[in-house]
């Protein structure tokens, strides 16, 4: 019994790092606005960001999907702003991702 407990203390020692820092964020964007002229430049703006990466669209709904790799928008309130400044008149809506297994489901599996 001493045997296996001495053995379980080594193999904790042992046990690999597990990174714990979060390299990647997800942001899920509903533009309220009534004109999809607003979601259409939105979208393409987000598209050709070097920060970020467009993983979803549901243009029915007008929801985006956004990963944002290395922190570069530290939190949701980071790219609010940024559109905002943007786009002054944006209706900026901040959606759950299960919108996309929702409301969006249909959408989604045809892309």
């Amino acid at each position: 019994m001493l045997f296996s407990l001495s053995a379980v203390a080594q193999v904790d020692k042992t046990a690999p790092v597990v990174n714990q820092l979060k390299t990647e964020s997800r942001y899920v964007i509903g533009i309220g606005n009534q004109e999809i002229g607003m979601f259409n430049d939105v979208l393409a703006n987000l598209q050709n960001s070097s920060t970020l990466k467009v993983y979803a669209v549901c243009e029915t709904h007008r929801i985006i999907g956004i990963t944002v790799q290395n922190s570069a928008y530290k939190s949701y309130d980071v790219l609010r702003d940024q559109l905002l400044n943007d786009y002054p008149t944006l209706l900026l809506l901040k959606k759950d991702e299960t919108i996309f297994n929702l409301d969006c489901k249909n959408e989604i599996l045809k892309q």
